[in-house]
């Protein structure tokens, strides 16, 4: 919530910090799938969110995550 999905999918292969501590490596963006389609009853959904269907993420330091908490991209952080 609060980054688009253009900038997450331009964090692939970048860290991001979540709050004060928490950091999560991007390792590739998710794609829509037609049992969401079905699920939600809405034809052509898969299609109309292909390109904003978030990014799966590896938790690389852990901490406590609030709602609000600010992302932060991490530059440089997949060497």
């Amino acid at each position: 919530r609060g980054v688009s999905a253009e900038t997450l999918l331009e964090a692939v292969g970048s860290e991001i910090q979540v709050g004060k501590t928490c950091r999560v490596f991007v390792h590739r963006n998710c794609v829509p799938c037609m049992y969401n389609e079905k699920e939600n009853g809405v034809p052509g959904l898969m299609e109309a969110l292909w390109d904003c269907g978030g990014v799966s993420c590896e938790i690389v330091a852990d901490g406590t995550v609030h709602t609000g908490d600010e992302l932060r991209l991490l530059i440089g952080s997949s060497d």
